[in-house]
């Protein structure tokens, strides 16, 4: 599947962090990381011999790469001189210290072929005796077509991607509105180390269960390996009902289901219990490197499924090999700002509002509630103050509020709990019950059912 990627979203650090596995994997594992700076770009270095750039003509020696990153992507928007004045002082610099026998440069917006030409010229004019290679933005898409395992490790770039080229149109509704839903928020994701655990598992075992305490980004993972199995060919069904799984299977085809908060959204449901522990030994049985199944749970959810159906019975030492737990101390610091990073570069803060992240960035990373549902509900709340009332006077009363918010940010939730009217809190309750991605008729179901109760 060919997809067109909006690199100019990423946002320098991504980028970056982008570039340096590509150069992992078309280079050689021995390209060095980059010193991680937006100011003109950084250098990735690299000794020996490589398979670039063709697999016909090999280069070897040593080699600098360098990216340029420009949230603008179309050369129309990238002023000629300025880009050959920048190439042209990044290597005055770098031969004041050394000769490479390869310089790269890479960048995320399209080349003309006489720009391309007229970098080689600057190069040439400024000493460079090593060849010269340059990457564009369409190169960069390219790559990421040609090694899939690439992009399913940003999967963000998918949250970038025409949406239509990613969903089997055949597929039913609910899956449809599932990409219509987490494919946009794709862009503020961070491939921490469980979603990487949890694309091993899947791939291992053709099952994994995702589970955790509330707000820590289960179902975002969940939803993330979804979509880049989708990118990779494979239809996707989100489904409520391990029923379903039966009608949707085909062999004939490769086939992924995703069961988000699968025996229950806040507190356990009896019945999805009873279906999964009759149906799941079935289901698994299916399963194979062309159909795959992903879980969410609660853990505290997933524990009493266990110990009230016949899921363990049913199927040896469930979850077992399985698991992947996500939980908040597993995040390291660069995953944690890199997740602040992500939700204030996407949202339209104003510039005001962006400098109180940057001022108080390492205080939220380092908040003993941090969850990357919390950093999504700070930014949205920074979101509505005025610009007018923010400056570096009123950050001490700020940020007061901002850490009530990530130590408590239910309390704003339980005020306008309580203001609503009885029939408006068990249509919330519902809502929250049946989860998303449900039909009326199931959403009117849990309603009548908890109405009657009353």
């Amino acid at each position: 599947m060919v997809l067109k990627y909006r690199l100019g979203v990423l946002g320098w650090y991504n980028f970056e962090t982008l570039v340096q596995s590509m150069l992992k994997v078309i280079i050689g594992p021995g390209v060095t990381s980059f010193g991680g700076s937006k100011d003109g770009g950084r250098d990735a270095f690299f000794e020996g011999k490589a398979p670039f750039p063709s697999a016909n003509e090999n280069w070897q020696g040593k080699w600098i790469f360098q990216v340029k990153y420009s949230e603008l992507e179309g050369i129309e928007s990238e002023s000629s001189s300025r880009v050959l004045g920048t190439l042209r002082n990044e290597l005055d610099r770098i031969l004041k210290n050394s000769q490479p026998d390869n310089y790269v440069l890479i960048t995320n917006y399209r080349m003309s072929t006489s720009l391309r030409e007229d970098l080689r010229n600057v190069a040439r004019e400024a000493g460079l005796q090593g060849r010269f290679h340059s990457i564009d933005g369409r190169e960069v898409c390219e790559f990421l077509d040609i090694y899939p395992h690439l992009r399913r490790s940003f999967p963000q770039l998918l949250g970038l991607a025409d949406v239509d080229r990613i969903i089997n149109k055949e597929l039913y509704a609910r899956s449809e509105a599932f990409v219509s839903d987490w494919q946009p928020r794709l862009v503020t994701f961070v491939a921490v180390s469980q979603y990487f655990k949890a694309l091993d598992v899947l791939r291992k075992c053709n099952f994994v269960v995702i589970d955790g305490p509330p707000e820590v980004g289960k179902s975002f993972i969940g939803a993330a390996i979804t979509l880049a199995y989708a990118a990779d060919g494979y239809d996707i069904f989100f489904i409520r009902k391990p029923q379903e799984i039966f009608r949707a299977y085909d062999a004939a085809r490769k086939q992924l289901y995703f069961a988000d908060d699968a025996v229950g959204t806040i507190n356990f449901d009896p019945g999805l219990g009873d279906y999964w522990g009759r149906d799941l030994p079935g289901i698994l049985n299916k399963l194979s490197t062309q159909h795959k199944l992903i879980w969410t749970a609660r853990s505290y959810i997933l524990k009493e499924a266990i110990a009230t159906t016949k899921i363990r019975e049913n199927v040896d030492d469930f979850p077992g090999i399985h698991e992947v737990l996500v939980t908040v101390d597993q995040y390291t610091p660069i995953e944690k700002a890199v997740i602040l990073y992500n939700h204030a570069k996407h949202s339209e803060l104003c510039r005001n509002a962006r400098d109180f992240v940057k001022h108080h960035a390492e205080s939220v990373c380092y908040h003993q509630s941090f969850t990357p549902e919390r950093v999504r509900q700070m930014i949205q709340f920074l979101f509505t103050v005025p610009a007018e009332s923010i400056s570096p006077i009123s950050y001490p009363t700020l940020w007061g509020q901002v850490n009530q918010l990530l130590g408590n940010p239910g309390e704003r939730f339980l005020r306008a709990y309580e203001g609503l009217e009885s029939s408006q809190k068990q249509m919330l309750l519902a809502m929250l019950g049946v989860g998303s991605m449900v039909s009326r008729e199931e959403l009117r179901e849990e309603y009548e059912k908890r109405t009657s109760a009353l």
